[in-house]
């Protein structure tokens, strides 16, 4: 009988998280149980039900969670040293991978079994019966997507992007349409997984030798990138060997795209009386903090040639080289401009669809006109900040 239970411990451990998630969340869910029988003692069905829909709500996170788990945990990409190591082996696709199997197998399908019975007793227990394996997998396949794109082809994670929001998309006008969409999804997801192991050990990973001999691994983070050190300044920065480097325009107008699409397929799903006087806020909200964190890393070290107050002395108001890497705040301004006025509630306007149309313009716009920040730095007129560097706590920013 030990050997047996040993046996299916072991069998458990192959995809399961650790220890203390799993016994945190039985204790969060067995609090709220134990609320939900008190209430019940009370005849108090209002209080009951709320705390069942608590319940289930807690089950939909747990499955998420898990889903996240599953997909991301095992992946080489999450962890530098085993990527390092697994590039040194001979381990190839379609082996088993020695730390557990990104894939899905069929302990997961015990897992999602306890989440059903875990809302066996809820009110909606049909909805949840499909919703729980539908987050799960919904997750999984986000998951897959986010490694797929940084271990490349970057193509195929946008494929798996805009498949994963075909399916949200479709599940606000058919859940029937949207399992068969979800199954697709995976089946897709599940391949282009698949082709990104055959193409291991992936460019960004390969072991190039150095002069001494030496076998040198880059570093390749997913979930915790490095810090960048702080700015050296002009010119130590530029001529460092650790230059912050833009993503290619392709792959920024394809995100911007793909945030697009998210925002369609996020909207469809939400009722208009809720999309409606959200549309500004979130415009807002989303505009100003792109905005601010887009023009501030252009001009946090290099401020105009000259003030403001020289501007109107001399006439030039604009200064064109400089000038261009401010563009966002003109564009954040007709953003939210035009969407606070598409969705106001006298504008007869398909909301659904002017969200996420002005959004997509508005990345495209700063993606498409603004230049590369290096390269900006190089052309433009400006002016070192002293205050910027005035505090220096390193030599090279002294200098």
């Amino acid at each position: 009988m030990k050997a047996v239970m040993k046996a299916v411990i072991r069998w458990f451990r192959v995809v399961s998280p650790p220890a203390w998630s799993i016994v945190l969340a039985l204790i969060f869910y067995l609090i709220i149980e134990g609320f939900r029988q008190y209430t019940l003692t009370l005849d108090a069905a209002v209080e009951t039900r709320k705390f069942g829909d608590v319940q289930s709500g807690i089950v939909v996170v747990l499955a998420a969670a898990y889903g996240a788990f599953r997909g991301i945990a095992f992946h080489p990409a999450s962890r530098d040293d085993y990527l390092n190591w697994l590039a040194l082996t001979p381990w190839r696709f379609p082996q088993p991978l020695p730390l557990g199997p990104v894939q899905l197998v069929a302990q997961d399908l015990v897992f999602l079994g306890l989440f059903e019975v875990l809302v066996f007793d809820a009110t909606l227990f049909r909805f949840l019966l499909a919703l729980v394996p539908a987050v799960f997998l919904f997750v999984v396949c986000s998951s897959w997507a986010v490694c797929v794109w940084h271990t490349g082809p970057r193509v195929a994670a946008y494929q798996m992007g805009f498949a994963l929001g075909a399916t949200l998309w479709v599940s606000s006008w058919s859940y029937l349409a949207a399992g068969g969409c979800a199954i697709a999804t995976y089946l897709l997801c599940a391949r282009r997984l698949g082709q990104s192991f055959q193409a291991f050990p992936w460019e960004s990973n390969r072991p190039k030798r150095q002069s001494e001999g030496q076998a040198h691994l880059p570093s390749f983070r997913l979930l915790s990138a490095t810090k960048e050190e702080a700015d050296l300044g002009w010119a130590f920065e530029t001529l460092g060997p650790r230059r912050a480097e833009r993503l290619p325009l392709q792959d920024r107008l394809l995100l911007s795209g793909l945030v697009g699409w998210w925002a369609l397929a996020i909207t469809a799903c939400l009722p208009v009386e809720i999309v409606r006087p959200l549309a500004a806020l979130v415009s807002i909200g989303f505009g100003a903090f792109h905005c601010v964190g887009q023009v501030g890393l252009y001009i946090k070290t290099h401020l105009p040639p000259i003030s403001f107050l020289g501007r109107l002395t001399t006439g030039r108001w604009l200064i064109p080289s400089y000038d261009v890497a401010i563009l966002p705040i003109v564009y954040f301004v007709v953003a939210v401009g035009m969407g606070t006025f598409l969705t106001l509630p006298g504008v007869d306007w398909p909301v659904r669809y002017v969200v996420p149309v002005v959004l997509t313009l508005y990345l495209v716009a700063t993606n498409w006109l603004i230049p590369d920040l290096e390269r900006w730095r190089l052309t433009c007129e400006t002016r070192i900040s002293p205050w910027r560097y005035g505090m220096a706590s390193n030599q090279y920013e002294q200098l």
